[in-house]
């Protein structure tokens, strides 16, 4: 039975149009009773349109039969039952064959992958390409190359494969296929006098585009006629298709495993005038390879063969042993308790290795029981205050934590027992703390910014020595050191320079070539050299060829004989930089020549074609161009990542895309997006996925990290230069739009890159709101004590400013101006304050928006040691606040007026009276007696009578309006100038008694030191043991430092180590403390109190017999004649008499009599009337015993006279508090006993 092709020309009840192309027709006729000797039940009639074909098309009609005839037998080819040729009518009955078209397939497969893309997209840890149905092509791909081996091996080349000339049928399990070959009218059979090899390469490339098309959803070639890539130069025409079409490629490597993606390369690209395959057999062994270890080679797991071609040594170092040596040995050093603190400073070019080779450190130190604990500073997040300080100790803080319950216990104990109460200052700073020690129970104490800054390096240094100890060591390992912010260094250094701290090993890492003499990090280096703590220096340089080779053979796993060729090649263009090697290897493997080969199980490469490789000049360029070839999404993903940085939060992602990790624009935004962000969204996280995949980024803990800063930097490079500032300004937008979500992450991320796009903001609203937002970061930075950001934020801020601000947005400009003003003095740079001050002195509308300014200026100038100027300043500031001080020549009557009035005032007040007074409300004389306390520092320092009145008008202020926390201390002073001026013992005792109360209700932790100072100093030496002062002046010490205090803390500290020396404390022991709270001094830059500290600790040394010549102040700790001679330059007599005063007690000790009583007469010529008891009594006792010295030598009657008065005098201080002064007044009186022959009554 046949169907007349003649009546057939449209469908009918007995037949179904299945495809139509442009010269043919088929048709599907069910055939239940196989008519037509089918065997499926269905059969197809192919017919042609044409009503008058060509005779070409009769040919190919006629060719598909006679192939299809010669094919009979095969399984993937369905039975060609009959051709009929009637009336110019052609056609051919084919047996059904079921399934749908390849291309079809593909379409459903693709569309159920996308869907399940989107479905894991809500968790990104989902590996994008372990897709089940990716196995399943891989099968389908294997059956049909199976099929083109049998069309092959029956000496039939098809000559037009494509995905419509393949059908398929798949099974219900997913696993199974039947294929079946269609289309064969341009099939030729071979003879023996074809090119075999050459006909069967083009149907081998030609499936290579079917499995592209397979894998991708894409075709290839822009083409849709596959045969028209073998005309006019074949081959070579292919290949100039693919090389213009990078994203082809690229999309390949995005949505193909590694070694499928080499495969289907091979596949289609020639070399030269040969394939990679020379017949499909080798495809299939391939794809039998992937499939058996499919687990494995289809998934994102980086393994070779698989997504990541190369082996990874992670354990292994290349050419840097002895650097490794030398780090080992510094933690060594920290761990086995030698005494110090170990310092390791890793320099080199970029790329060259520096940071892995110290984060192989990480194991031994964990081994050892050691905390390993590193962060990394970012060229654009530097103006992030102290945010590479904090993740770094979060993340600390996160694994003590982990800890099990009795070590975290332990651990909470030492560091509350270390840092006390205001560890809530690390708190604020660091939130992770809270899971060790819980909530903070108070806030830290308002202190100005100096002082809290202070305050962090201290506190900052009790916690890193709290958890860094000999059996717990911390490595704390700071990377890209070149780009660290100036508060950050200063932390560092604190923690560097902390003697105390014996178990605490440093290792920084920067970039020489990006730090010059005068950057921060060489002058923290010097600093660092100059107080003599040692540093290891290491430098790391390129690879020797060797090493390279080494490396090579370590990541393609090959025996280094083998790989020689190879690095000879890759040396030559890379010179050995670690990372250029890594990264031209990978651009290798992206453009296929340097491949694993499944079925030899080798690597295999083209050291010619290498050679010829065109190679840039570094990293970044190589890595721009291996960027340019990703797809548009991806760079453009790598784009915005570069722009925020080295590494990004998801949390601050999550504010540019939104929740769904989609970019979507409003159509404000989509006008003013840069180019390539414009489209209106933009899948971000699927796009880092990606990246990730290629080994560009890393993934971990919620972060997206750039793989190098040369990568990082290659990515920003691509985005012009004038289109730089549009991309910041876009993000910038868009966190700040979506802040609500994290507002303080949102506040600096957002500023920091609008203020990278103001040269696109021209409206003057945009700008002033853009000010604002600096002023608010600025304000912030500064609460962090990260002044120099603060001064950047506060500057930009009024860089935004027009010439109408000061009238039109007048409080925003006094903020911004008293606030950088402020930042500029923090960080000593006194030349900008002066500008900004004088633009508030010159703008401002009241004296009260004058006040901040006044502050700023007279703390400047004490800064400055201006202490004349600072006071002259600060006085024509009282005045303006209506408390002026009176000067004049006759300084003692207004000093005794100003008592009386004082005292007056006080009069019939008992304490409970004072202690009940009104807190002070007054703004203006609360400024006034906060003024008051900071200059009465500046006048004890260098105007006695000055200080005496300011104390006087603070009691004054605070008995007409109420206490403050600035009174207290006055209360104090009060009863330091009653004891020294006036000798009121018991008035000076009652009012030292009342501020520590006062000290007591107000808990003003900030106030302590002032009132111990003067207590300990100057009063309780006539009413206690002079003894117990020892423990209060240490715990003033301590408590300021804790408050930011360094004056006072530095004050408390000198007479600390004058009391030690006084109350006869083991010399080893004074000696050492004052060498040990000396350099403390000298740390902090407080030369003054560090010289009152040296008569001591060298007279000490001088008793130890530690000194050339015993009677001379000149050894290890001072030089006699500079230290005096610079006392009396600087006119500090109480410096003088010290001096003087431990020169006569050595010569009186070491019997030089005569030396002594010139040491006397020189201190008798200056007035120490207001000195302190210990110090007056101790200058009496010392001329006492010398007068009577040389009455025993010279027997002349006016040294016994001398004596007689040193020991009235005693008699008097030992009649008051004997504790103290009883035994100096015993042995005195022996003396003049003995002298007067009474020798039994002198030895009583």
């Amino acid at each position: 039975m046949s169907i007349d092709p003649m009546k057939i020309g449209q469908e009918n009840s007995h037949s179904t149009v299945v495809s139509e192309g442009l010269h043919t027709r088929i048709f599907r006729f069910v055939d239940e009773n196989k008519e037509f000797g089918g065997c499926t039940g269905a059969v197809a009639m192919k017919i042609l349109t044409d009503e008058f074909p060509e005779v070409e098309q009769i040919s190919q009609l006629e060719n598909e039969y006679r192939v299809t005839q010669h094919l009979s037998k095969l399984r993937f080819i369905r039975p060609a039952l009959n051709f009929v040729k009637k009336e110019g009518k052609y056609a051919i009955y084919f047996d059904w064959a079921e399934g749908i078209t390849l291309k079809e397939w593909i379409g459903i497969l693709h569309k159920e992958m996308q869907i399940t893309v989107d479905h894991n997209l809500n968790d990104r840890n989902v590996e994008r390409t372990k897709n089940p149905r990716l196995k399943s092509a891989v099968s389908l791909a294997l059956k049909i190359s199976e099929a083109f081996v049998e069309l092959h091996d029956s000496g039939v080349i098809h000559n037009d494969i494509t995905v419509d000339n393949i059908i398929v049928k798949e099974s219900k399990n997913y696993d199974k296929f039947s294929v079946k070959i269609i289309d064969l009218g341009l099939a030729s059979l071979l003879s023996h006098h074809d090119c075999v090899s050459e006909k069967i390469r083009k149907d081998i490339c030609c499936l290579g585009a079917v499995f592209f098309e397979l894998f991708t959803g894409v075709n290839p070639y822009c083409t849709k006629d596959s045969d028209s890539i073998w005309n006019d130069g074949g081959a070579a025409n292919m290949k100039n298709e693919i090389n213009i079409d990078h994203d082809r490629y690229a999309l390949l490597r995005t949505r193909v495993p590694w070694c499928l993606s080499t495969m289907i390369y091979n596949l289609v690209e020639r070399r030269g005038q040969n394939c990679y395959y020379q017949s499909l057999t080798e495809v299939i062994k391939e794809l039998h390879i992937i499939l058996t270890d499919h687990t494995s080679l289809l998934s994102d797991k980086h393994d070779i063969k698989s997504n990541n071609p190369f082996h990874s040594q992670t354990n292994k170092l290349y050419g840097r042993a002895r650097h490794f040596t030398m780090l080992v040995d510094a933690f060594r050093s920290v761990s086995h308790r030698t005494g110090l603190h170990e310092v390791v400073i890793v320099s080199g070019y970029s790329g060259a290795g520096k940071s892995a080779l110290v984060q192989q450190l990480k194991a031994p130190v964990i081994e050892n029981g050691g905390h390993f604990v590193c962060g990394k500073f970012d060229q654009q997040q530097q103006m992030e205050p102290l945010s590479v300080i904090t993740a770094a100790f979060s993340n600390l803080c996160d694994m003590l934590a982990s800890k099990d319950a009795n070590e975290l216990k332990q651990t909470r104990a030492v560091i509350k027992e270390v840092v006390g109460s205001e560890i809530s200052v690390l708190v604020s700073l660091i939130p992770t703390l809270s899971q060790i020690i819980g909530s903070a129970k108070s806030q830290p104490v308002k202190v100005g910014c100096i002082e809290a800054l202070n305050r962090l390096k201290y506190i900052f240094r009790l916690f890193v020595r709290s958890i860094a100890t000999p059996a717990r060591p911390l490595v704390l390992f700071m990377d890209d050191l070149q780009w660290a912010d100036s508060v950050s260094l200063d932390l560092i250094e604190s923690l560097i320079t902390d003697g105390e701290n014996k178990s605490l090993l440093f290792v920084g890492a920067y970039r020489e070539n990006e730090v010059s003499q005068s950057h921060h990090l060489s002058i923290m280096i010097h600093k660092i050299e100059r107080k003599s703590i040692p540093i290891i220096k290491i430098e790391v340089g390129d690879l020797s060829k060797e090493d390279t080779n080494e490396l090579i053979s370590d990541m393609i796993q090959t025996p280094a004989g083998q790989t020689r060729s190879l690095t000879d090649v890759v040396y030559r263009k890379t010179s050995g930089n670690v990372l250029f090697v890594l990264q031209f290897l990978w651009s290798l493997c992206d453009e296929y020549l340097l491949f694993f080969s499944l079925s030899s199980n080798q690597w295999l490469w083209n050291t010619a074609m290498i050679e010829s490789k065109g190679v840039a000049h570094n990293v970044i360029e190589l890595m721009s161009c291996k960027i340019l070839q990703l797809s548009g999404e991806s760079q453009n993903a790598l784009k915005l990542m570069a722009c925020l940085g080295s590494f990004c939060e998801e949390a601050i992602l999550n504010l540019i895309t939104g929740s769904d990790g989609m970019i979507a624009l409003s159509e404000d935004y989509v006008s003013n997006a840069p180019q390539g962000l414009n489209c209106g969204h933009l899948d971000l996280f699927e796009a880092l996925g990606f990246a990730v995949k290629k080994g560009l980024m890393i993934h971990i803990d919620s972060n997206y990290k750039f793989t190098h800063d040369q990568i990082q930097l290659a990515c920003y490079s691509l985005i012009p230069k004038n289109m730089r500032g549009r991309w910041h300004l876009w993000i910038g937008n868009q966190v700040w739009a979506n802040r609500a979500a994290s507002p303080e992450k949102a506040l600096f991320i957002a500023v920091g890159q609008l203020n990278k796009g103001t040269m696109f903001i021209h409206s003057k609203d945009r700008r002033i709101e853009l000010a604002r937002l600096n002023l608010e970061a600025g304000i912030k930075s500064m609460s962090l004590v990260a002044f120099a950001p603060a001064a950047f934020y506060l500057k930009t801020g009024m860089g935004l400013l027009h010439e109408n601000s000061w009238s039109d947005h007048y409080d925003l400009c006094l903020q911004l101006y008293e606030s950088y003003a402020e930042s500029s003095y923090c960080q000593g740079k006194f030349v900008e304050m002066n500008y900004a001050l004088q633009d508030i002195f010159d703008n401002a509308r009241s004296s009260d928006d004058k006040l901040q300014a006044y502050f700023t200026l007279v703390r400047a100038l004490g800064a400055q040691n201006k202490l004349p100027e600072a006071l002259e300043t600060g006085l024509f500031f009282l005045s303006e606040l209506g408390e002026p001080i009176v000067i004049s020549s006759d300084t003692k009557a207004i000093f005794l007026a100003e008592f009386s009035k004082t005292k007056h005032m006080l009069d019939g007040k008992t304490d409970d009276d004072l202690l009940s007074m009104s807190i002070m409300t007054n703004k203006t004389k609360i400024t006034a007696v906060r003024l008051m306390s900071i200059l009465s520092l500046y006048a004890y320092l260098s105007d006695q009578k000055l200080y005496s009145l300011l104390v006087f008008r603070m009691l004054q202020t605070s008995l007409l309006h109420g206490i403050c926390h600035e009174s207290i201390p006055g209360f104090a002073s009060y009863g330091g100038l009653l004891s020294c001026c006036f000798r009121d013992i018991e008035g000076a005792y009652r009012f030292g008694q009342l501020s520590l109360r006062l000290l007591e209700k107000f808990e003003a932790k900030e106030c302590l030191g002032q009132v111990y100072l003067v207590i300990y100093s100057l009063i309780n030496g006539w009413i206690e043991s002079h003894y117990s002062s020892l423990e209060p002046l240490q715990f003033a010490y301590s408590n300021q430092m804790r408050c930011g205090e360094i004056q006072y803390a530095m004050m408390s500290a000198r007479q600390y180590c004058t009391h030690m020396y006084q109350c006869g404390v083991e010399l080893s022991t004074v000696e050492k403390t004052c060498e040990d709270y000396g350099k403390m001094m000298i740390e902090h830059k407080q030369d003054l109190f560090y010289k009152y500290t040296l008569p001591y600790r060298q007279a000490s040394l001088n008793l130890m017999g530690r000194s050339k010549d015993p009677l001379l102040l000149t050894g290890e700790a001072m030089d006699q004649d500079v230290l005096l001679n610079d006392a009396i330059g600087s006119k500090e007599m109480a410096l003088v008499s010290l001096i003087y005063h431990q020169c006569s007690w050595l010569a009186f000790i070491f019997g030089d009599y005569g030396l002594a009583s010139k040491m006397v007469e020189k201190i008798n010529e200056i007035d120490t009337s207001t000195y302190p008891a210990f110090m007056i009594s101790s200058y009496a006792f010392v001329e006492g015993l010398v007068s009577y010295a040389l009455a025993h030598k010279t027997n002349e009657a006016k040294w016994e006279i001398l004596g007689r008065n040193a020991t009235d005098k005693m008699f008097q201080y030992a009649s008051i508090v004997p504790i103290n002064f009883q035994h100096k007044l015993l042995l005195l009186q022996a003396e003049s006993l003995f002298f007067s022959g009474d020798s039994m009554n002198a030895s009583k």
